[in-house]
């Protein structure tokens, strides 16, 4: 990790590598792939500057590489689309709160 612009040395967020580094939503941590784990590294500010933490592990990853991830802006959930080679979706819907979705299509109070 560097500061943007480069204002600063680069900063060692892993040892051993790592691929498809994502950022939770406040910045606050960063979460990459190495190998079959999912990792998560604090980052700390201190002033001017910041502190990476030790990478922890927090799951296994049973999924081929490469595979796209995503995290909720908490970083309490993870979103992975698996896809065998060449079939991929010309299109993929998300619908978030699909319970009261469901409630209002089957004819249930409206909020």
């Amino acid at each position: 990790m560097q500061p943007f612009p480069r204002a600063g040395d680069p900063i060692k967020i892993s040892t051993d590598g790592g691929s498809n580094p994502m950022w939770r939503g406040d910045g606050r941590q960063l979460y990459y792939r190495a190998g079959d784990r999912m990792m998560a590294v604090d980052i700390v500010p201190t002033g001017g500057s910041v502190r990476a933490g030790a990478a922890a592990e927090l799951f296994k990853v049973t999924l081929p590489t490469p595979t796209r991830f995503d995290v909720t802006p908490d970083g309490r959930r993870f979103l992975a689309i698996q896809a065998e080679p060449g079939s991929e979706p010309a299109r993929l819907e998300i619908v978030l709160n699909w319970f009261e979705e469901l409630k209002l299509r089957m004819g249930g109070p409206k909020r």
